[in-house]
């Protein structure tokens, strides 16, 4: 089809204005649907952090949007908090520059089952959505998912079409009353929508013709209206309840016996906020091109415009990297508000748009001129590495924000680098820039002056000090947005990991296994990180019935990726998650457990009992952060005014009942701003190159307990008998018949940390004599980069498992960390290296350390 109409555009620039009158056709593309196969994937499935899609769903588009309806299955779920999307619609984008943010739609607010569909084009000719391949159509095309008559509830055909020039997909259900007697229906529909820790605007609970919604960072935008109805919303950060309510108020219709009801919306998705508004209204708009200039004409890029009418904001639109941005507005008179790196910049700055189709305009800030920061960062050894730099300010001086949590390059005030290069433009003013690569490097402090148009290098060199050989870095548990409890960029979450020097990274999202490979090759990252498939399983109840589990095989656009279902019991998910894959080799850990309830309180009720013991065999290690907490030797810690179990305590105890389970720590991140990076483990290898790094070596030293723990502080503990030669490490075995062990314990920190208390715990107690502490024995510690290096001999009167602390009282990790896991002090935690004094195989003491055995906790605090 073509359609052929005049054009007038309007230009402004730099005050001049002229128009134009042309002729234009354009070529209309068919609707298609389209069923998606690994085959079509790459052409077909839409793009964006939050797009959902798999094998076997259905997409529909035309020139102007694309949108995914689940596969009518019961099995259909986005992911594991993201529930029963057989027949709703999970992916909604714009056709170019492709960005969807929508989790889904549920067209009935999840009451009704559909297990049916079909495609339908024009002329009404209908194929089952499963026997589709690919259909076209000029026109329009259509979607219908069938859910069945049920008590109480009638059949609903709901239909999903778009036309060939449509900005907008029309969204219509048919509620059929099958039975004999009037049936009541509530008119609702919900959309998920996850805004937490998004830079999101979103329209305002209550009445209204439209419901609109605005991700301003990733420049997506959503609206929906109910022709003949207004909405009544309710939201949360998560979900908006849709009511389409009549004059009276009122969501419930009555259905004769036999008869039926129809009730249409439309949903459209666009760039910016005004455009979503102008897909849906009659009137005209103009398209809309604004160049945001400084004050000598330089255009600005990621600037961003509030657009006001009468003191209403009708949206926000960020330039593009040639400091252009682009809307659709009714013609009249506005005025913007101008923000740059989250500062304001201009304010009341008029804007006129003329009637016609296309008006392009400079916007000048005349008392603004940024100037440019131009990053060089490398290793000791002057080459390219990740990094990431904070920009810190005088107090009274706004902090630059280059993105929200769920960013990627710029996030908040930080900027990560996959190659230690970057170019900035920041405000004219004073800053600090804390470079740095994680505790096996050096950070750098520099003391930057950015003036008005010129440009200012960020020059900075990073030593590696720490001498990590025979050891690599590892984070076990790291999230994005494919776990579905946070919308985090995962290319984000990649570079945050190796931004922060964590060499082995598996891939956990919550219920699917997934991949970071495509990250890490886009980022040209290969020679600083490995990675392998895995996922956390995440079941009830919570947050007791989560493990994680590496390698794992991964289905790429299959149903979680090809993992296995949760179960509300632990014990049956953790034997399914180390069973699966044909009983391959793979890491089983616990996450983040509350022990008690675990191990001895299994129905929560307090009192002692044999807690979940059918799991314990199947648990390689178990995360037993935060570390700090080793310090005070306390059973219980207390949280935001609530009791809970201290985990490295109850290991201890643990281990004196004979419960061989090995410690790990991991970030557990969610978010990008410092979220990877401020704990982690180092995993024995054979190898420091993290290109070479082998997945089941990195399980079977583990599963071994060749690991140490930390959130800074790299320590090294060897064990030895006097007069052999045979050593071991952590997590390793030691007969010593003589009964005299050896301890060689090395401590080194970058020049961001510090330590000052090293001490020796045996069975889960502090030997006397072997605690030392920078205070008292000044002679034991230095200055340099190693803190502590000495031999200390033990006599054991009984098979003992060692474990050595090194950490810091009087001093905490420091800004480098970031503002959560900088207040933690410095503390390394090395697992239990087992003495068996006589040679029979260890015994363990059964000591519980001065306490009882832990219940569950997690209650409130008793005043």
């Amino acid at each position: 089809m073509k359609t052929s109409f005049p054009v007038v555009v309007v230009v402004l620039l730099l005050g001049a204005m002229w128009c134009v009158v042309s002729s234009q056709e354009q070529e209309l593309a068919p609707v298609e649907i389209i069923r998606l196969t690994d085959e079509n994937w790459d052409a077909t499935a839409p793009r964006g952090k939050e797009a959902d899609a798999i094998i076997g769903d259905l997409v529909i588009r035309n020139r102007n949007l694309v949108a995914v309806i689940g596969r009518p299955i019961s099995t259909r779920n986005v992911n594991v908090f993201v529930k029963s999307n057989a027949g709703t619609l999970i992916d909604l984008t714009t056709r170019e520059n492709q960005s969807d943010q929508l989790s889904a739609f549920y067209p009935g607010q999840r009451d009704y089952a559909y297990r049916e569909w079909m495609a339908s084009d024009s002329s009404g000719k209908s194929l089952p959505g499963d026997q589709v391949t690919v259909l076209r159509d000029p026109q329009s095309a259509t979607i219908t998912v069938k859910s069945a008559a049920s008590e109480g509830k009638p059949a609903v055909d709901t239909r999903y079409m778009l036309t060939a020039d449509s900005h907008s997909l029309e969204v219509t259900s048919t509620f059929r009353n099958e039975t004999a007697a009037p049936l009541k229906v509530k008119l609702i529909d919900d959309l998920r929508y996850d805004t937490k820790n998004e830079d999101v605007l979103k329209g305002a609970d209550g009445t209204a013709s439209q419901f609109t919604i605005e991700d301003r960072f990733w420049h997506q935008a959503y609206a929906i209206e109910a022709p003949g109805r207004q909405l009544l919303t309710n939201s949360d950060p998560r979900t908006t309840v849709l009511k389409m309510i009549d004059g009276a108020m009122n969501d419930e219709i009555e259905i004769p016996a036999g008869g039926s009801f129809t009730q249409t919306r439309q949903i459209t998705a666009a760039a910016t906020l005004p455009e979503a508004v102008a897909a849906l209204s009659s009137e005209p708009h103009v398209r809309t091109t604004l160049a945001i200039q400084s004050s000598t004409g330089r255009r600005l890029p990621f600037t961003r415009a509030e657009i006001r009418q009468a003191d209403q904001l009708l949206g926000t639109i960020v330039s593009n990297d040639r400091g252009e941005l682009s809307t659709s507005l009714k013609p009249g008179a506005y005025v913007l508000k101008v923000l740059f790196n989250g500062a304001v910049v201009g304010e009341n700055l008029p804007l006129q748009i003329e009637p016609a189709i296309e008006q392009s305009q400079a916007i000048r800030i005349h008392d603004f001129e940024p100037g440019t920061v131009v990053a060089r960062i490398t290793d000791g050894d002057s080459r390219p590495m990740p990094c990431k730099v904070s920009f810190d300010v005088p107090e009274g001086m706004t902090a630059p924000h280059f993105g929200p949590d769920t960013a990627e390059f710029g996030v908040r005030n930080l900027r990560y680098t996959p190659n230690g290069e970057f170019q900035q433009q920041l405000a004219p003013g004073t800053y600090k820039a804390r470079i740095s690569r994680g505790p096996e490097y050096d950070s750098a402090v520099v003391d930057l002056v950015v003036e008005a148009g010129k440009t200012v290098e960020l020059i900075a060199r990073l030593p590696r000090v720490v001498d990590t050989t025979g050891w690599v870095s590892g984070d076990f548990h790291s999230h994005a947005s494919p776990s579905g409890d946070n919308t985090t960029s995962q290319l984000g979450r990649v570079l945050n990991l190796t931004s922060e020097h964590i060499e082995f990274a598996p891939c956990t999202e919550h219920n699917r296994i997934s991949s970071y490979d495509e990250h890490i090759d886009k980022l040209k990252i290969r020679p600083f990180m490995a990675t392998c498939t895995g996922m956390e399983m995440t079941g009830t109840p919570l947050p007791l019935n989560h493990q994680n589990a590496f390698p794992l095989h991964h289905h790429p656009h299959q149903q979680d990726g090809g993992g296995p279902t949760y179960d509300d019991s632990p014990e049956v998910q953790i034997e399914r998650l180390a069973l699966w894959d044909n009983r391959s080799e793979k890491l089983v850990q616990q996450n983040h457990p509350d022990v008690g309830w675990l191990f001895y309180d299994r129905n929560g009720d307090g009192e002692p009992d044999e807690g979940y013991t059918k799991g314990f065999a199947f648990m390689d290690v178990m995360e037993v952060h935060p570390l700090h907490t080793i310090l005070d030797m306390q059973p219980t810690k207390v949280y935001n005014e609530k009791l809970y179990n201290n985990t490295v305590f109850n290991w201890l105890q643990l281990l004196n009942q004979g419960h061989k389970v090995y410690g790990v720590v991991n970030t557990d991140a969610h978010y990008n701003f410092h979220g990877s990076g401020g704990i982690r483990n180092w995993i024995q290898s054979s190898t420091d190159d993290p290109a070479r790094i082998d997945t089941l070596e990195m399980v079977h030293a583990s599963e071994q307990g060749r690991l140490i723990m930390s959130n800074g502080p790299f320590l090294e503990v060897w064990a030895q008998e006097p007069g052999t030669d045979g050593r071991v490490t952590c997590g390793q075995s030691l007969i010593a018949k003589s009964k005299s062990v050896e301890l060689s314990i090395r401590v080194q920190c970058p020049n961001w940390i510090d330590i000052d208390r090293v001490f020796v715990l045996t069975n889960g107690r502090i030997v006397s004599g072997h605690d030392y502490t920078r205070e008292k024995h000044p002679e034991v510690f230095a200055n340099g980069v190693i803190k502590f290096d000495r031999k200390i001999p033990l006599t054991l009167d009984q098979d003992a498992h060692l474990i050595v602390v090194a950490a810091s009282e009087k001093t905490t990790i420091g800004p480098t960390a970031g503002p959560e896991y900088g207040k933690q002090q410095p503390t390394a935690i090395g697992n239990p290296i087992f003495v068996d004094v006589a040679g029979d195989g260890f015994q363990p003491n059964r000591d519980t350390l001065g306490q009882p055995l832990p219940v569950k906790q997690g209650g409130p605090v008793k005043k």
